[in-house]
């Protein structure tokens, strides 16, 4: 019970959904912790909501909108705790989260970082049965975490010295929807490893609004720049070999959606650049993977043309 989490939740126009997120930090069964509000800028009255309703129990900061890394930094800026959890305002933890996974850090102390599973739930329904984790690597990710995406950020608990060590997430807008991913690089290249507690203990929320709602044009051309930007710092070759697989992926399937959109001039230059990463990923090891997968890429191309 020694040890203090800070929980950061940025919120922008987050009034809907943000009472919810408090309250799974109220229902923790380790209950030394703190929360911190960052009101991005809402026009929604999210700043008013959150005085109202939690008066004295959670710290608000208001600031002009500065997105999701700003609102983080803001929220690290001031916080006391031992941990840190990033929670997004739509999205829940379960009520024995901060004890299991600070159980699991004190029992395995090479790991200053640990996280758990999730579930994914839709806006109009909460889950009714938590189901059994799935098999997910632990230890120095970094090959791991370029090859995909797989860790939620509000699965994680940072210890205050990972955090003090790697510095605060990244402002830059055109990595929106991505600062996650390249913080858990950071992490990776400063040598921290990530433990995973085999449990289901955080809750996602899919709803029309979100960032991450598949399909979208812009939400896959803001992966392709993350990922072009990971490739701008010093890393060994098979990962720049996964990151270029991964990026040729991204382009490939972007490609098609832009196909599907009627936007035929930028889906052949995006499938430009899709033999691009394929053949600097082929020339990287042996090419015979990455040649096939190009003509994968084609073939999903033309049969997203021929379905418009």
């Amino acid at each position: 019970m020694t040890d203090k989490v800070s929980v950061i939740i940025p919120a922008y126009n987050a009034k809907r959904f943000i009472g919810e997120a408090v309250e799974s930090v109220f229902a923790q069964t380790h209950r030394n912790w703190e929360i911190i509000v960052v009101d991005d800028g809402s026009t929604d009255g999210t700043a008013e909501f959150v005085n109202a309703r939690f008066p004295g129990t959670v710290r608000l900061i208001q600031q002009v909108n500065r997105g999701l890394g700003g609102a983080r930094n803001a929220g690290i800026r001031v916080a006391t705790g031992d941990y840190f959890q990033f929670l997004d305002a739509d999205d829940l933890v379960l009520p024995r989260k901060f004890e299991l996974q600070l159980d699991y850090g004190r029992r395995n102390p090479r790991f200053r970082i640990v996280y758990c599973d999730l579930l994914q739930f839709s806006d109009s329904e909460m889950p009714t049965h938590v189901p059994p984790a799935a098999a997910k690597p632990q230890g120095n990710l970094l090959e791991a975490l370029a090859a995909q995406d797989f860790i939620g950020i509000h699965t994680v608990l940072f210890a205050r010295d990972v955090v003090r060590t790697v510095g605060g997430f990244d402002e830059d807008r055109a990595i929106h929807g991505d600062e996650d991913a390249q913080y858990y690089l950071k992490c990776c290249c400063r040598g921290f490893e990530f433990g995973y507690l085999p449990e289901v203990l955080a809750l996602y929320r899919r709803h029309a609004a979100s960032m991450t709602a598949p399909g979208a044009i812009g939400w896959m051309e803001r992966k392709a720049e993350s990922c072009t930007r990971m490739l701008e710092v010093p890393l060994p070759p098979p990962v720049v070999k996964l990151l270029r697989r991964r990026l040729a992926q991204i382009y490939a399937d972007l490609a098609s959606a832009q196909a599907r959109a009627g936007l035929w001039r930028e889906s052949v230059l995006t499938l430009g650049a899709c033999w691009q990463h394929r053949s600097a990923a082929a020339r990287q090891a042996a090419g015979k993977r990455d040649r096939a997968l190009w003509l994968v890429d084609v073939l999903q191309w033309l049969h997203a043309w021929a379905g418009r």
